[in-house]
């Protein structure tokens, strides 16, 4: 039994914690480099996996919430308590937010979850409806990750000596420490706050800049940090001021692309004179069961022709038969 009690540890440590913080590193340097789409889809995947290993490693299942970061995260708050802050406060190290208190936003931790659940949501991938970057964003970010990397832990467990500087913790689980110290980092960024060969420079600092949870002794810069908005790509290719022909353009990418309901009520929202429609489970638009279609082989330039049959064997110029339909 204890033998399987690691082998469950040690898979929920590799399949979510370490490749939480490497999303988490990534959305940080995203950020820094002002890549706001990218910094939302990452930071959605680190805390997603951070509330999943909390789950897990505590007894609980994970299979339940999918992708949606605030169930998520009311779950695990109910599980944990008063071990995730329930408002996050404005870093006295930055400037900005000492002159500019209402840069800051909203103090409450599950607001800011949703914020990135919404910006970071799978159906915003091509950027559809945009994204809108908050100046506290990455400061918020560090303050959730910080929190949830501490709970990824079994809380019922005897602190191990190797996290003891102070022999009057010998003895106190996680839970008990973490109530005490909640500022304390019980699991530092080893592979990436600390210089290395493994660790490039740049991710080095992608993960320490103005990150004062975890790296406090880094030699901090001031950051110049602004509120952005990227605009929808469907704003630009479904505009009616920019495009007289948006039937035509709208009929097109109804037929080819694939929306979730989601894009489906964003476009109705866009488009009140005109209802998209929900295909049904299992049905083939008509649209796209033309018996012949001629597709551009991206690799070659050669152009083939191809015949469309779902995911039945087809046909095709130069290739034989192939599984699948082409794309």
């Amino acid at each position: 039994m204890l033998q399987l009690n690691q082998q469950k540890d040690e898979l929920v440590k590799e399949l979510f914690i370490d490749t939480g913080d490497e999303d988490y590193v990534i959305a940080r340097w995203c950020l820094l480099n002002r890549l706001s789409r990218q910094f939302f889809w990452n930071a959605a995947q680190s805390i997603e996996k951070y509330l999943k290993a909390a789950l897990l490693l505590n007894g609980y299942t994970s299979r339940c919430y999918k992708h949606h970061l605030v169930s998520l995260f009311k779950e695990v708050s109910r599980v944990v308590g008063d071990l995730i802050p329930q408002q996050l406060e404005a870093p006295k190290q930055v400037k900005l937010f000492a002159d500019h208190r209402e840069l800051w936003g909203d103090l409450a931790t599950i607001e800011f979850v949703s914020r990135i659940d919404k910006h970071g949501d799978p159906s915003n991938r091509y950027n559809f409806f945009g994204v809108e970057l908050a100046a506290s964003d990455l400061y918020k970010l560090d303050q959730v990750v910080f929190a949830l990397r501490n709970i990824a832990v079994k809380l019922d467990d005897t602190v191990e000596a190797r996290y003891l500087t102070d022999p009057t913790n010998v003895g106190k689980t996680y839970l008990e420490l973490i109530h005490e110290q909640p500022n304390r980092q019980l699991f530092p960024f080893a592979k990436f706050l600390k210089k290395s060969k493994e660790t490039t420079r740049i991710l080095y600092d992608a993960a320490s800049e103005n990150n004062f949870p975890f790296a406090p002794n880094y030699n901090h810069r001031e950051l110049q940090l602004t509120i952005h908005n990227s605009v929808s790509r469907l704003e630009i290719l479904f505009s009616k001021t920019m495009r007289a022909d948006s039937t035509a353009i709208l009929n097109w990418a109804e037929r080819n692309i694939q929306f979730s309901d989601e894009d489906l009520e964003a476009l109705d929202k866009h488009f009140p004179n005109r209802l998209f429609r929900r295909k049904k489970k299992g049905s083939m638009d008509q649209g796209s069961t033309k018996s012949k279609m001629t597709l551009t082989n991206r690799c070659t330039g050669r152009g083939k022709t191809v015949r469309h049959a779902g995911n039945h064997r087809v046909k095709t110029k130069n290739h034989g038969e192939k599984n699948g339909i082409y794309g």
